[in-house]
């Protein structure tokens, strides 16, 4: 089975759970949807900053029906305001399918293929036009590359590209302690490259901020409420858009669910 196979499969079984979602969430009171989903990332305070402002969207067509955008938000959401001398930004890089049945449309399904790093126009590019009809017929089909991904502000860690294969590892996951020994030495590598070169932004890549960037993105589209699928560590950024703007939610489907806990470290004694 190639690749392209599984992810529509995966994408086929996500999405009718989303479905199902909508459904149970049309019949109940916003306050009720959506239920916390792991005490890992439950509600993070927000910042005291001013809310960042919704940005505008210039949306330009990129081929085969698509439209795709740069979109401008805060680098950092404890610095909101465009007039202090303090605030900085970061592009986002943004792309749709709009819905095929403009008179049916209900919104806009945003999607995140997971990682951390996917790039979620990749995955709208590859994959919107296979969706289900209901689905592709009442839904923007909406990715973002996630801030530091792609052709979003990237986090640039080395400076010519043959330095950035000493972070990489012959294998997936480290299985032996001489394969543990090498991952450990590949990501100090990383860190340090990233730490000496990557500026600003590599302070500000948490799976809040990606949150709080897709929640920006979702009210410069237009919508109330936000519709999302999310695949593996996509299922992490689901859960935190989720905990952090419980009231915000219409629908959310994660696909290939990670631990939260394990992965932010929750309770480990290591």
């Amino acid at each position: 089975m190639d690749t392209t196979t599984r992810w529509r499969r995966a994408s086929l079984v996500a999405l009718t759970a989303a479905l199902t979602v909508t459904a149970v969430a049309g019949s109940q009171p916003a306050s009720a949807v959506p239920p916390r989903l792991s005490a890992a990332v439950s509600a993070a305070p927000m910042s005291a900053a001013a809310p960042a402002p919704v940005p505008a969207i210039d949306w330009r067509r990129c081929r085969d029906g698509y439209e795709c955008a740069k979109v401008i938000v805060p680098l950092d959401y404890d610095r909101t305001d465009p007039s202090a001398g303090s605030y900085q930004e970061i592009e986002l890089a943004i792309i749709r399918l709009p819905a095929g049945d403009p008179d049916q449309r209900i919104g806009s399904l945003f999607m995140n293929p997971g990682g951390p790093g996917g790039s979620g126009v990749d995955l709208v590019r590859g994959i919107a036009p296979f969706l289900p009809l209901e689905l592709r017929g009442r839904f923007d089909i909406v990715g973002f590359d996630p801030r530091g991904v792609m052709r979003s502000t990237p986090l640039r860690c080395f400076n010519r590209f043959e330095e950035a294969f000493g972070a990489f590892t012959p294998f997936a996951y480290p299985r032996t302690t001489r394969q543990e020994n090498r991952q450990i030495e590949a990501d100090r590598y990383l860190a340090n490259a990233c730490r000496k070169h990557a500026g600003p932004i590599k302070r500000h890549m948490s799976t809040a901020d990606v949150a709080r960037d897709m929640d920006l993105l979702r009210a410069a589209v237009g919508d109330t409420s936000l519709n999302y699928l999310g695949f593996s560590y996509g299922s992490e950024l689901g859960q935190t858009y989720a905990n952090l703007f419980p009231d915000r939610v219409r629908a959310v489907a994660i696909d290939g669910v990670i631990n939260p806990e394990a992965w932010a470290g929750a309770g480990s004694t290591g």
